[in-house]
This record gives structure tokens, sequence and C-alpha cells, in this order.
């Protein structure tokens, strides 16, 4: 999915910021070993940031920031 695509479905409400999230997560473990792209992954944060969200406590400008890439 592109940001572009994250960022409609998220203010349409189709998808959470908790739901894109596990879905990235999940990706990057699969995808990881190959590519060898993240050398850290703070998943326990990201999902944090992710609930956070969620409540609209929006504690992390990234966490925002990317429901904002497609306005």
């Amino acid at each position: 999915m592109t940001s572009e695509e994250f960022g409609r479905k998220l203010r349409a409400r189709e998808v959470t910021s908790a739901q894109m999230t596990e879905e990235c997560l999940q990706r990057i473990e699969a995808d990881n070993p190959r590519l060898n792209a993240f050398i850290l992954v703070m998943a326990d944060e990201a999902r944090q940031q992710a609930r956070d969200d969620s409540l609209g406590e929006h504690k992390n400008p990234c966490v925002n920031g990317t429901s904002q890439l497609a306005e």
C-alpha cells in the first residue's frame, strides 16, 4: 500500500493506525532477512504509538505525519 492509499484509508476510517502498524511490522519481519533494511525494529514502541494515535494522544509527530502524507 502506498502512503497515499494509507492516508486515504486512515482518514476514511477504513483502517486504524494500529492495524497499519501491525501490517508494516509483519512485512518487516517477513522481508528484512532478505533485504537487511532495518538494523533495529522497535515494534513495542511502534505499537504503543499507534495505540496513542488511535486515542488521539498524538505523542509522536511521525505517527501523525504519516496520515498527513496524502493530503
